[in-house]
């Protein structure tokens, strides 16, 4: 993310940055949250990679409010798409390189 951060395109160097910072500020970070106040399998879909990133944010509040739009999707929303990664953001962080994850078959991704 860090490397995206400071690519060359535009694009790609804003939205990094954006990630980043949702990750360490808490206001920016319950403010994204605040878009899912009512779930919608459309807007999920659309905007579901920002829980990841608001997922490493450290703040209590961001936790307890991340936690509350979890739960709250999951009673409205019922595709498989929303409960895959329903049940993936529900898990603790793993630590390592992105390179080590493991499909489901036991391929590597990344």
């Amino acid at each position: 993310m860090k490397k995206a951060s400071r690519d060359e395109a535009p694009k790609v160097s804003r939205m990094a940055n954006y990630l980043l910072t949702i990750r360490e500020n808490s206001g920016l970070a319950l403010a994204s949250l605040k878009q899912f106040n009512q779930p919608n399998e459309v807007f999920f879909c659309d905007n579901f990679w920002k829980l990841y990133q608001i997922r490493r944010n450290r703040d209590r509040n961001t936790q307890d409010k991340l936690r509350q739009v979890l739960t709250d999707t999951a009673a409205k929303l019922s595709g498989s798409f929303v409960r895959q990664h329903l049940r993936e953001l529900r898990q603790p962080i793993r630590v390592g390189r992105a390179s080590s994850r493991r499909s489901r078959n036991g391929k590597a991704l990344g």
